[in-house]
């Protein structure tokens, strides 16, 4: 797992507008009391506060910041050219005048490159402006775990029906998704295990002596598969259980 980088640049505008570009009536103000010199940005209706830079295509990314006022804002994620949105929604939308912390998770398309991040604040009647600060915007990283052992046990007394075994570590992730291929064909899928966990497949009969058999990770959110081992009838089949490095 890799360190958290905020790609965003001086998202608590604490270097004046750095990295930003501004429209008209968007200025940076100075919180009174207790927060001493915490700055924030403050965006009156029909404004924007806009910053450049390249994301990852096919990739997770959490947005956090925090905002406050009796205005609604609306934050967007594009790319220019060609034109595609990777993000877009209405933030601080209970009007809320106390600073409050807002987290967004998404995932990227193939269609990524040079991008806009923009914040704004559309008209309202009541011409009141939305404050916001603390903007971080970091990939998550894909987060699994190798098993513990697998084996393959017949769990038939008349017959040839195997069924597959799978242990987890006692660190692996909550909800990871296993899948299994045979001879680079599909199995199954494992849902959702966790740490110390124990997961039977149901039962096959067509499992037979040099078949090969991998077990992937799954990412739901990008599609994406992650080889945890590799392993063959004969390993798993043998006595015991066949421990992975």
């Amino acid at each position: 797992m890799s360190t958290e980088s905020n790609i965003i640049i001086d998202g608590g505008f604490e270097e004046g507008f750095d990295g930003w570009v501004l429209s008209s009536q968007s200025s940076i103000f100075v919180e009174d009391g207790a927060t001493e010199n915490n700055h924030f940005c403050r965006i009156e209706p029909t404004n924007t506060i806009t910053q450049y830079f390249t994301i990852e295509p096919e990739t997770t990314y959490r947005l956090t910041l925090a905002v406050r006022g009796e205005a609604k804002g609306n934050v967007t994620i594009f790319q220019t050219y060609p034109t595609h949105t990777s993000f877009i929604s209405d933030i601080n939308t209970n009007l809320n005048a106390e600073w409050h912390r807002e987290e967004y998770v998404f995932t990227t398309s193939a269609d990524t490159g040079h991008t806009a991040f923009r914040i704004s604040v559309p008209w309202n009647s009541a011409n009141t402006p939305m404050d916001i600060d603390l903007i971080s915007l970091v990939e998550v990283p894909f987060e699994y775990s190798k098993p513990l052992w697998v084996n393959m046990t017949n769990v038939s007394s008349s017959s040839r029906f195997f069924q597959l075994n799978i242990m987890t570590r006692s660190d692996a992730p909550e909800g990871q998704i296993n899948l299994i291929y045979r001879n680079g064909n599909y199995v199954t899928q494992m849902d959702a295990v966790g740490p110390d966990d124990f997961n039977q497949t149901g039962g096959y009969s067509s499992f037979a002596a040099g078949d090969v058999f991998q077990f992937r990770a799954y990412n739901s959110l990008t599609g994406k598969e992650y080889l945890l081992c590799e392993t063959t009838y004969e390993q798993l089949t043998a006595s015991g259980v066949f421990n992975i490095e």
